[in-house]
C-alpha cells in the first residue's frame, strides 16, 4: 500500500488537524478539511493522502484489537507520525469499530411494537361481524447508508386475525423450545 503519502501529514499545523483528518475521513466527510491549504500540497496529493488514511483506518480496524502499527506501516516510517497515527487510531477504533458493526447491511431492527385489539361490528358477510383482530403497529429502523447518516425509521402496520395470531405463536414457541436447546 502506499503509505508514503502519509507523509505529507508532517506539515500538518499541529496533532489536533491530524485527528480532524482521520476523523474526517472515516466519516466520508474529507470536504470539512481543508488539505490543500492547510498543508499546502495539490489536489492530487490530497487525493492520495485521504485515499492512505482511508486504508490505514480499514487495515487498522480490520485488525483490531490485535493490531500493531509498527506491522502495518513500513518500518522506516516516521517514529513519531506512527505514534501519533496509533494514538489517535486508539482512540477513536472502540467507537469507529461500533460504527461499523451497527452499519452493517442487515435486515431492519425493532424499535418499538404497540398493537390494539379491534372488533368488526360491520361486514358484508355476517360471519365475519364481531370478530376480535389485532391491529399491529411496528415501528424499525433501516440501517444508514452513510456512517454519518442517522438510521431511517418506518411504520410498518398490519392485521391479524385470531388464527393468525395462534399461528404465529406456535411458531415462536417452536423457535423458543429451540433456543432453549442451545443454552
Amino acid at each position: 500500500m502506499a503509505y508514503s503519502n502519509l507523509l505529507l501529514l508532517t506539515k500538518a499545523p499541529n496533532k489536533k488537524f491530524v485527528d480532524e483528518v482521520f476523523v474526517a475521513v472515516f466519516a466520508n466527510n474529507e470536504s470539512s478539511v481543508d488539505l490543500v491549504s492547510a498543508l499546502q500540497i495539490s489536489e492530487e496529493e490530497a487525493q492520495q493522502l485521504v485515499s492512505a488514511v482511508r486504508n490505514l483506518i480499514r487495515q487498522y480496524l480490520r485488525d483490531f484489537p490485535n493490531v500493531k502499527l509498527a506491522t502495518i506501516l513500513p518500518t522506516d516510517f516516521q517514529t513519531n507520525l506512527r505514534d501519533l497515527f496509533d494514538k489517535i487510531l486508539a482512540h477513536h477504533s472502540p467507537e469507529w469499530r461500533e460504527a461499523v458493526i451497527s452499519n452493517q447491511p442487515s435486515l431492519p431492527k425493532l424499535i418499538s411494537m404497540d398493537y390494539r385489539v379491534d372488533i368488526k361490528s360491520g361486514s358484508e358477510a355476517i360471519s365475519r361481524m364481531s370478530v376480535p383482530t389485532v391491529l399491529v403497529d411496528l415501528k424499525v429502523s433501516k440501517p444508514p447508508t452513510k456512517v454519518t447518516d442517522e438510521p431511517e425509521q418506518q411504520n410498518v402496520v398490519f392485521e391479524l386475525n385470531i388464527e393468525t395470531i395462534n399461528t404465529i405463536m406456535d411458531s415462536l414457541k417452536f423457535v423458543q423450545g429451540q433456543l432453549n436447546s442451545i443454552k
